[in-house]
């Protein structure tokens, strides 16, 4: 809920048809557990973000991590979750994920 909260809280700033983009290594390695092709640019799909946290919430719920293929840290957990609450509740259909070596 804490998350939700601040997420909400921002909710006025984010501009109308904005796109989420981002050159963070944990996210892209999220979009790489969720299926997506490692390339230099890169889109994660709500979809294929929400069935990454259903595989997340399967761990939670008793189900082996290894047998999922997903990290066992809290920060792999936070980061996920973040992500969902931010592109769930702000409407964002994907996130573009940029290797920082494409940007020098």
């Amino acid at each position: 809920m804490a998350v939700e909260d601040r997420i909400m809280a921002i909710w006025a700033q984010i501009p109308a048809n904005g796109r989420l983009l981002t050159v963070d290594e944990e996210i892209h390695h999220i979009a790489l557990l969720a299926g997506v092709a490692d390339q230099r640019v890169i889109s994660l799909s709500l979809d294929a973000m929400e069935r990454t946290f259903d595989r997340l919430a399967a761990v939670m719920l008793g189900r082996p991590a290894a047998r999922e293929g997903i990290p066992e840290d809290a920060s792999f957990a936070a980061r996920l979750l973040i992500l969902r609450e931010f592109m769930h509740h702000l409407a964002f259909a994907e996130i573009t994920i940029v290797s920082p070596d494409s940007l020098k």
